[in-house]
C-alpha cells in the first residue's frame, strides 16, 4: 500500500533544538516516502490581540497546542489528500490526537516525544504558569500515549519517564542526528585561539549554567571564553572577566568557531531530552566538558568526553588540557558521531518503524 504521511508540527524558532529535530524528522520521512507523498501541517500560534482569551479557551477544553479549528483543518486534509499516516512533531498534541483518532480509527498515528514535557515545563517556568502547563503536558502526553500507534523517545531515559508516568515505553529511540558538516584540514588547526566555546540560545537552563560557570569555574582557569547564542547579548557578566568573556548573539557561520576551539563547556544542570550542542561538538571533534545532564542520552567515551558536575571537577578538567588531549578527541568524538548521530541512524530507524 502506497503511503502518504500528514507531518503536523507547531511554529519553531529559527535555530534552537527542537527545530532541528524537526526538520530531521520531515527530512527522514520525505527520504523515507518520498518528498510528493509528504504533506506539512503547522499549527499556528494565536495573535496577541487574541492570545489571552485563545489561552484561557485551550486550557479549558484541554488543549496544549492547537483547537477545534486545527482538527476541522486537519480532518478536511485527510479527505481530500488520501491520508494513510499523521506524524505528530510533539508529544504535547493529545488531544489532537483523541479527537482526530475517534473519526479517523484506521489511519495510522505516530508522534514524536522531543522531551519528558513535564519535566521541561518544572525546569522552565515558575509559579501557576509552571503548574498550569505541567498540567496541561501530562494531561496531553497521556493522551497521546494512549491513542498513538507508534511512539518514538529521544533517549532511554526518555522512554523511562513515558513508562513511569503513562506505563508505555517508546516503540523505537531516535536519537538528535545532525547533518555532517566537518572539514577534515579544517578542524585540525595547530593553535586553535578559542579556549572554552559554549553555544546556546537564551534559555533558562542554558543561562543559569553558563552564568554559573563564569562565576564558580573561570576565576580558577585560564583562558578566554566564547559564548554564542540568540538572546545571549542579555547574560550580566561580570565586570572583571569583561576582557575574557566574548558574547555574539549571531553569527553567520558555526564552523569557524568550533574549528577554533580548544573545547567545548557545557555546564548545563536542568532540561530534558538531548542537547543538540552535543551532538554539534561530537560532529566538530571537539573534547567536550559538561555536566551528565549535557550528555544525557548521549554515548562518551573517555578521549573526547569529561564529565564534570562540580565546579572542582569542571577546573581540574580544563586545567589539564594539552595539545594531546585535543588531537585525541578529533578521532575519539568523530568516532562517536559517525557510529550513533548522523542523519543515515535516524532515517534507518524510521524507516524500519514507518513501513
Amino acid at each position: 500500500m502506497k503511503r502518504k504521511v500528514l507531518f503536523i508540527s507547531s511554529p519553531q524558532i529559527e535555530y534552537n533544538g527542537g527545530s532541528v529535530c524537526s526538520n530531521r524528522n520531515k527530512m527522514a520521512l520525505s527520504r523515507i516516502f518520498g518528498t510528493a507523498n509528504i504533506v506539512a501541517y503547522e499549527i499556528k500560534f494565536p495573535s496577541k490581540i487574541r492570545g489571552f482569551l485563545s489561552k484561557i479557551w485551550r486550557i479549558m477544553n484541554g488543549y496544549f497546542m492547537g483547537g477545534d479549528n486545527d482538527v476541522r483543518k486537519i480532518r478536511h486534509i485527510i479527505e481530500t489528500q488520501n491520508i494513510t499516516d499523521l506524524f505528530f512533531d510533539s508529544s504535547l498534541m493529545g488531544e489532537l490526537i483523541y479527537l482526530l483518532k475517534r473519526n479517523n480509527p484506521k489511519i495510522r498515528m505516530v508522534s514524536f516525544f522531543h522531551n519528558y514535557e513535564p519535566k521541561r515545563m518544572q525546569d522552565n517556568y515558575r509559579g501557576l504558569k509552571s503548574k498550569v502547563l505541567t498540567y496541561l503536558a501530562l494531561k496531553n502526553e497521556k493522551k497521546t500515549c494512549l491513542y498513538s500507534d507508534k511512539i518514538i523517545a529521544l533517549s532511554h531515559r526518555d522512554s523511562t519517564l513515558i513508562q513511569q508516568s503513562y506505563n508505555r515505553s517508546a516503540d523505537e529511540i531516535i536519537p538528535i542526528t545532525i547533518d555532517d558538516r566537518y572539514d577534515d584540514m579544517t578542524s585540525k588547526e595547530i593553535n586553535p585561539t578559542i579556549d572554552m566555546l559554549f553555544i546556546g540560545s537564551y534559555y533558562l537552563p542554558n543561562v543559569e549554567g553558563i552564568m554559573w560557570f563564569i562565576n564558580n569555574v573561570l576565576n580558577y582557569v585560564n583562558g578566554n571564553l566564547v559564548i554564542i547564542g540568540s538572546g545571549m547579548e542579555k547574560l550580566q557578566i561580570p565586570t572583571s572577566y569583561s576582557t575574557r568573556v566574548k558574547v555574539y548573539s549571531y553569527v553567520e557561520n558555526l564552523d569557524t568557531f568550533y574549528n577554533s576551539a580548544k573545547m567545548v563547556v557545557l555546564p548545563i544542570f536542568k532540561g530534558a531530552g538531548m542537547k543538540v550542542k552535543t551532538a554539534e561538538a561530537l560532529m566538530y571533534g571537539k573534547y567536550i566538558v559538561g555536566t551528565s545532564e549535557a550528555f544525557a542520552g548521549y554515548a562518551t567515551n573517555k578521549d573526547s568526553c569529561c564529565i564534570c558536575n562540580m565546579a572542582s571537577e569542571f577546573v581540574s578538567a580544563i586545567n589539564s588540557y594539552n595539545p594531546t588531549i585535543y588531537r585525541k578527541a578529533i578521532f575519539a568524538s568523530r568516532t562517536l558521531f559517525n557510529t550513533h548521530y548522523t542523519n543515515a541512524v535516524a532515517i534507518a530507524r524510521l524507516k524500519s518503524l514507518m513501513e
